[in-house]
Formats: structure tokens, C-alpha cells, sequence
């Protein structure tokens, strides 16, 4: 599991597809930008459950955290 897939609480009743921005399937805001870009999809604000995760201080600091471990774990691979 990549770092943000082992946050629990955010849109815990979808299955996370990493392989959507994947050669052939680029998004149009990301490959259109002119400097690098990331886009994180943390849930949705009319969900309730993942709206009133989002909303909690600690689990804002650990999303931010995973956020930061998966960039940091991109650029060491690459």
C-alpha cells in the first residue's frame, strides 16, 4: 500500500485506482500545467464520513503527513 492508501477514513467505501493518471489515461488539468503538479482526491465533501474526517485536526496532520511520505517516496524512485 502506498502511503496515502493506509489513511483510514477517507472514502473507505471506494477502491483507490492509482493507474487513473497512468500513461494514456493523464488527466487534463495535470498534463496541461506547466509546472510539476500533484491532484489528491481525498474523499468527497458530500459523503458525510469522509467530510467529517477531513474536518478533524488530527487527521488533517496525518493527511499531510502521507502526503508528504508519498512525495518524498516519488522522489526517491525516480
Amino acid at each position: 500500500k502506498t502511503s496515502l492508501q493506509q489513511l483510514r477514513g477517507i472514502n473507505y467505501k471506494h477502491e483507490i485506482d492509482l493507474g487513473e493518471t497512468s500513461p494514456g489515461k493523464t488527466l487534463y488539468i495535470l498534463s496541461h500545467n506547466k509546472a510539476p503538479a500533484l491532484l489528491i482526491e481525498l474523499g468527497y465533501i458530500t459523503d458525510q464520513n469522509d467530510l467529517h474526517y477531513v474536518l478533524n485536526a488530527h487527521n488533517q496532520r496525518e493527511i499531510a503527513e502521507k502526503i508528504i511520505d508519498a512525495v518524498a517516496a516519488y522522489g526517491n524512485v525516480n
